[in-house]
């Protein structure tokens, strides 16, 4: 099969959608070396140079205009003649050469959070989203949603056949199951000035996150937080509600560049927290799980799915739930070896795996392409 990939979050984003993006083409073309992935973008960046590596992993140029995604990258990936096209963040093109064979067509879509929680986005940022996405899911042969949430949240907002839409969770990187030295874990907290004992938060702060309830249950604990992640104008208002409340001390915000120390961060705090609003999935919250570090998250959408029965849970809306949830976890230390057995958080990664998730995703593209 040669199987074709939109490719613009692979090469541009850092996190999220390109961690996605990398990660499955990673899985697919090392599990099943004899397809031919090619991968379609403006330009190559760094970011995809380990995966172009592979013999059988291409790079697909296309030309350089604002709306080349949207109406020639249908007809290049015709050319090249792919069986399959994936979009990866949940977009297709709009046009096809209706003369040349039309591939099989799959989408991702990550979360319809413009349509949930429109007050996040512009009038005209939901008005693109919507559009794209529609014409997305309508024009696919099979839509995969990277969680129940999102399936659910697709075939409400979106009335696409739940026939048509396959769940597949999606992994995290191999790195956060890897065990450090504790001297390397002592290094890293040392390099970012960061206290003996901390708790971790991890996303990108805007309002979503929910970061300033999170910043009233460490007025009350005094427990110290370690957030990393990128910073919107919505950081103001944290900075805001620190200087005003006398937070500083207790707060750290430190620019981490490496997937190794921000792994290494997680691995040595006391507990993660991820107290989002609400997400289509919730990656933290797994990746957290994989260091072998306790999670609070939220008892909102997604995040039950990433954390199953080896979560700790509060209500986002309440920071006094928040706040009771954090300090039985700081004065509990042990409850890191013995919140779930070895076994329960085992079987429970297991669905998230890269080998699982490689597996299925193969699974996929053999039966929409014999179909």
């Amino acid at each position: 099969m040669i199987i074709g990939y939109d490719a613009k979050r692979l090469f541009q984003n850092s996190s999220g959608l390109g961690n996605y993006s990398r990660t499955l083409v990673e899985a697919v073309s090392g599990k099943n070396p004899d397809n031919t992935y090619l991968l379609f973008n403006s330009k190559k960046t760094n970011r995809g140079e380990d995966i172009l590596n592979r013999d059988n992993v291409k790079f697909c140029p296309l030309p350089p205009s604002l709306a080349a995604r949207q109406t020639k990258m249908g007809k290049i990936a015709q050319k090249n003649e792919c069986d399959i096209f994936h979009g990866l963040s949940g977009e297709l093109p709009f046009v096809w050469e209706r003369k040349l064979p039309m591939p099989k067509k799959i989408v991702t879509v990550h979360d319809l959070l413009f349509l949930r929680y429109p007050q996040y986005y512009s009038f005209f940022d939901r008005k693109i989203h919507h559009k794209k996405v529609l014409n997305a899911c309508v024009q696919a042969d099979l839509v995969i949603a990277i969680s129940e949430q999102t399936k659910d949240d697709i075939i409400s907002f979106l009335q696409i056949d739940p026939f048509k839409i396959e769940v597949v969770y999606q992994p995290c990187q191999s790195i956060f199951y890897e065990t450090f030295p504790q001297e390397e874990l002592e290094e890293a907290r040392l390099k970012f000035k960061l206290p003996d004992r901390y708790a971790i938060c991890v996303g990108t702060l805007e309002p979503r996150k929910n970061c300033i309830r999170i910043l009233k249950a460490v007025e009350k604990s005094h427990i110290p937080v370690v957030f990393i992640g990128k910073k919107t104008s919505y950081f103001n208002k944290i900075q805001a509600f620190s200087k005003k409340h006398k937070l500083e001390k207790f707060l750290y915000f430190p620019e981490v560049q490496s997937t190794e120390d921000l792994a290494k961060l997680q691995k040595g705090a006391q507990f993660a927290i991820y107290m989002s609003v609400f997400e289509g999935f919730g990656l933290p919250v797994l990746e957290a799980l994989a260091s072998d570090v306790p999670i609070l998250t939220s008892n909102r959408g997604s995040m039950k799915e990433a954390a199953g029965n080896c979560g700790i849970y509060a209500d986002p809306l309440h920071w006094e739930d928040i706040a009771s949830k954090m300090q039985f976890l700081w004065d509990n230390p042990t409850f890191r070896k013995d919140s779930n057995s070895l076994m329960l958080k085992k079987n429970h990664l297991r669905q998230f795996s890269k080998s699982y998730f490689a597996e299925k995703m193969m699974k996929i593209y053999s039966q929409i392409y014999t179909s």
